[in-house]
């Protein structure tokens, strides 16, 4: 029987809630926008009279349940003690302990389920006394439950002996009567949710001290697929004694799965192994070498190496990788008794801790970005980690990701020395992701390069060291070990040939490959790398990374259809992008700027042209677009929401000056649509919508379509010709409203087309993650205000004007609304803040109203803000982690003295 337990949502119940969330209680909100803390110092939780801790907390448990979503179900039985065996029961909470270590004292329960506790599933209450009152709280309860009730039958209900014990922790193959065997202390039935991330405990990093040791983990076997990530199981938990190199006998859990025997969880008290790597390379890390001695050594730094074998003394085998020696010159892998891996850069110990961090490093950052590695790696993860040998090839100058008999899966990287350098090329990051890329090669199509590159693993790794990089040529792809290859900049001009199907585009020597590079980095730039924000271009790395990773993945087995050229890798890249939860779980929307990356790198020539030819390619047929600044194409823009474009006019007159919206009055809005393909554009249609000013949008969720939700452009639309379409009637509910327009014809549909069947136009999708990416949607988020007035007539347009900020994301977060002044206002000390502050903690999807407020400094002229020309704007940014997910601007107008009439327009 399977018992399912998913409470109704926080945000319905919190109106009837006894425990208000007044000013004065200070809420934690968990990555998904739920609630599992509250401080209330200074708004403690009295029960007049009552002088018992453990019913003081019952009832303040019952009255802040609905802040939590806990039902009022789960607390219908606290105090029946906690079973110790599976009954048909649903999700309770159960009084589990009392405890006074200082003054404080701590009420905790436990949740259950089949009468069994849920492993760090609860809710704990802390008390203070004189008077006795409740002061905080924290749940960790589970508020979605799904467990299935174990057979009667079921081999680990019942104790487990230590030598099956040893055989499910992957101690011993087949234990014999002489072999040692783990000291089990005891052992009980619980319930627990598995977390792939967290079946191993991995240190976090060295210790204050700088001093680092080892969380050491045990060789278990592979789960049953029936395991799923999510689901809660009934597991037996085994406290059992094992000894570990240079520790001794040290305490461990595990949790045994009842019913496949899988371990689903370990934990063990000691610290990690940990050792002195190059991250990325000096030079990316450092800048331009100066030859100085001690320098290479000095930029390195002490990492964690993950997943880690335990052995004595300390090897460098884990869960992906091992460090072999097969190959000449021959020396053995180091080890260590201390818990740290530390060697001179010039040395092969150094090489080889840098070739384990590097290969497993490349390995979990595929499962980070969503891939499972038994799929994308089906031929290559093992019972084996792969092995690596960080000093091969006879010290040449070269590294080989070595395939499988029949080419399916790889068989092992060997790494060579920089003749460059001096040092082994595993110590490059950079030469290690272009090697790894090969592996997904292999895995893919079966073949260790792509048939019109050599591969894309210089694009892999150029796009995931760029971010933050100071290295002195950003479009060097080995500043440090290799030779002069580059992936664009000066010395990769199209013009130059490096074009596809240009002088360049040769795959001997490397010449396609960075075509290719040149290419997926003006991708990874056009998203978000040109930002000059490191956590932008962080974003765009990892992105790009997957779609790169995606492509291959998506490419067929080479054995059955070749690739022979760029488009079919592009298309792959495509599709990959386009899956319904593609990268972070949202839908893709970056298919036109991947054509667009291509195009622009000579891919998609016009039928006809001779080749070799080094000029760009041509869009499609037909490429229909609305202007945001950057006519139709994709260099990177971070205020997405200012296309002039669009504008609003109170009567439907046809004329192009913007009017401000009279908010209860219809309104008429107007839009121009250019066709940048080659083809006319015939059939078509533009789609308006609406919403209240606002930041940080999702489609289409925050949008309602106007009074006329579309037109028809009558005729066809000649190439670099233009119409206006309009009017669109439609009535603004404050005369704030944003507007958004969308343009589809066939052959180009805007990514939230219902036509297309796109995730995308099903959404739910940021707009961040949209409008910026295609060129059939465009946002007009800006408002004319008074710049001929001097410091009254701007004060007066902007003080106490307020906007929407939105969390667009499925999960909850900290929005922070950043003011962005012209610096001739900047220099006479004006300001721009919110009256509630800048930061607001938002659940996921949620909202809330922010109200301007001005602080005028020095006064100034309309010849001021003339002579300011594009810098005359203020844009308020609304940002998650850095990245912007929307805002507003308000241009200043110098032949505006005044606000303009009416209600004061936003979009």
């Amino acid at each position: 029987m399977r018992w399912r337990c998913s409470p109704a949502s926080p945000r319905r119940l919190v109106d009837k809630v006894a425990f208000e969330l007044e000013p004065g209680v200070e809420v934690e909100y968990d990555e998904h926008g739920i609630v599992r803390g509250l401080e209330h110092l200074e708004r403690p939780y009295f029960d007049l009279g009552e002088r018992d801790p453990l019913r003081v907390a019952a009832r303040y448990a019952n009255d802040v349940a609905a802040v939590y979503g806990i039902p009022g179900s789960m607390l219908t039985d606290l105090w029946t003690p906690v079973g110790d065996g599976p009954v048909p029961e649903p999700a309770l909470l159960r009084f589990a302990e009392k405890k006074s270590i200082t003054q404080v004292t701590t009420v905790s329960f436990v949740q259950t389920v089949l009468s069994l506790p849920i492993w760090e599933a609860g809710l704990s209450v802390s008390l203070l006394p004189d008077p006795l009152r409740v002061v905080a709280s924290q749940s960790s309860v589970h508020l979605e439950v799904d467990v299935e009730s174990p057979d009667d039958h079921a081999r680990h209900l019942l104790p487990i002996p230590d030598k099956d014990l040893a055989w499910l922790l992957g101690l011993l193959a087949d234990p014999q009567p002489s072999d040692p065997l783990p000291e089990i202390g005891g052992s009980r039935l619980l319930v627990h949710r598995y977390d792939p991330a967290a079946r191993f405990d991995p240190e976090a990093g060295p210790a204050p001290d700088g001093t680092a040791g080892g969380v050491p983990v045990l060789p278990l076997r592979a789960l049953s697929d029936t395991v799923v990530a999510g689901r809660h199981y009934v597991v037996r938990e085994v406290l059992f004694t094992w000894p570990v190199p240079g520790a001794g006998p040290v305490r461990w859990r595990a949790f045994v799965d009842v019913t496949t025997g899988g371990v689903l969880y370990l934990r063990a008290a000691i610290a990690a192994v940990h050792g002195y790597v190059y991250p990325r390379d000096p030079v990316t890390t450092g800048g331009e070498l100066k030859g100085v001695a001690g320098e290479l050594d000095a930029r390195c730094a002490l990492e964690e190496l993950r997943g880690l074998q335990p052995t004595d003394p300390q090897t460098l085998r884990g869960e992906f990788v091992q460090i072999v020696d097969s190959e000449p010159p021959h020396g053995p892998p180091p080890s260590t008794t201390s818990g740290t891996f530390r060697y001179p850069v010039d040395s092969q110990e150094f090489a080889a801790v840098n070739a384990y961090y590097h290969v497993d490093r490349l390995f979990r950052l595929v499962q980070e970005l969503g891939f499972v590695l038994g799929k994308l790696f089906d031929e290559t993860i093992g019972k084996e980690p792969v092995p690596v040998d960080h000093r091969a090839v006879q010290d040449e100058d070269n590294a080989y990701a070595l395939g499988r008999l029949g080419g399916a899966g790889l068989e092992r990287f060997v790494f060579g020395r920089s003749a460059k350098t001096g040092v082994s090329l595993a110590d490059d990051a950079r030469v290690v992701a272009h090697e790894f890329c090969h592996a997904l090669l292999w895995d893919a199509v079966h073949a260790a390069n792509l048939t019109f590159a050599h591969s894309p693993g210089d694009a892999l790794a150029a796009v995931l060291y760029d971010p933050g990089s100071r290295a002195p040529d950003r479009h060097r792809t080995f500043p440090w070990t290799r030779t002069e290859r580059h992936h664009g900049g000066p010395l990769r001009k199209l013009e130059d040939g490096w074009a596809w199907d240009g002088d360049r585009d040769v795959v001997s020597g490397y010449g396609s490959e960075q075509i290719l590079s040149a290419t997926l980095f003006s991708l990874y730039c056009s998203i978000g790398g040109a930002s000059p924000d490191v956590r932008v271009q962080t974003w765009a790395s990892r992105y790009a990374a997957y779609l790169i990773i995606g492509g291959i993945a998506a490419l067929p087995t080479a054995a059955y259809t070749t690739v022979s050229r760029a488009d079919a890798y592009a298309k792959a890249m495509m599709v990959a992008d386009a899956a319904p939860a593609a990268y972070e779980g949202l839908p893709g929307g970056l298919r036109k700027v991947i054509r667009w990356s291509f195009e622009r790198r000579g891919l998609y020539k016009a039928p006809g042209t001779v080749l070799p030819s080094n000029d760009p390619g041509v869009p499609r047929a037909v490429d229909v677009f609305i202007d945001d600044g950057r006519q139709g194409e994709y260099t990177y823009q971070g205020d997405f929401w200012e296309s002039t474009d669009i504008w609003n006019r109170r009567a439907a007159d046809g004329a192009g000056i913007h009017q401000t919206p009279v908010a209860g009055a219809v309104n008429h809005a107007y839009v121009r649509v250019g066709n940048r393909g080659t083809g006319d554009a015939r059939n078509v249609t533009v789609r308006g919508f609406h919403c209240g000013p606002s930041a940080g949008l999702v489609w289409p969720d925050d949008w309602k379509p106007m009074d006329t939700p579309s037109i028809t452009v009558p005729g066809p639309i000649v190439p670099g010709g233009s119409v206006i379409a309009g009017p669109f009637a439609w009535t603004p509910t404050a005369g704030h409203d944003c507007l958004l327009m969308c343009v589809s014809a066939p052959g180009d549909r805007a990514g939230n087309d219902p036509a297309t069947s796109l995730a995308s136009a099903k959404g739910p999708i940021p707009l961040h993650r949209l409008v910026p990416f295609d060129n059939n949607i465009a946002q007009r988020g800006m408002t004319p205000v008074a710049g001929g007035g001097g410091a009254s007539g701007l004060t007066r347009s902007l003080h106490g004007r307020g906007l929407r900020v939105h969390n667009p994301w499925p999960r909850g977060a900290d929005v922070t609304v950043q003011t962005d002044l012209p610096a001739f206002l900047r220099r006479r000390g004006w300001d721009l803040t919110l009256a509630a502050g800048t930061t607001h903690r938002l659940e996921p999807r949620a909202g809330r109203e922010v109200t301007l407020v001005v602080h005028p400094g020095g006064n100034f002229t309309a010849g001021d803000v003339t002579a300011a020309g594009p810098d005359a704007v203020i844009r308020l940014r609304t940002l998650i982690d850095g990245l912007v997910v929307g805002g507003m601007s308000f241009i200043l107008d110098p032949a505006l003295s005044d606000p303009p009439p009416g209600p004061q327009e936003s979009s």
